[in-house]
């Protein structure tokens, strides 16, 4: 945090530590992934209106158009290695 301006500036530092002690409930955790996988793929819940990605096109790329094609081809060469 830097005060004053000109020449006549100061730094003051200031150094914070917290420690932090948690613990993880795997169950509870497996519980919630499962949900949220279940929810993604059947596009319900927080996922409803949620588009793929890899299916959002382009700013200014027409859907079949010939850009919109050579990008999913080139997509396609990419994601086969």
């Amino acid at each position: 945090m830097m005060i004053g301006s000109g020449s006549s500036e100061k730094t003051m530092r200031m150094k914070k530590t917290v420690k932090t002690d948690f613990s993880i409930d795997d169950l509870k955790a497996l519980k919630i992934a499962g949900r949220l996988f279940n929810e993604f793929y059947s596009r319900k819940g927080f996922f409803a209106n949620y588009p793929m990605p890899e299916y959002v096109l382009p700013r200014n790329v027409k859907e079949a158009s010939k850009e919109h094609v050579c990008s999913s081809r080139l997509e396609t060469r990419i994601s086969k290695r």
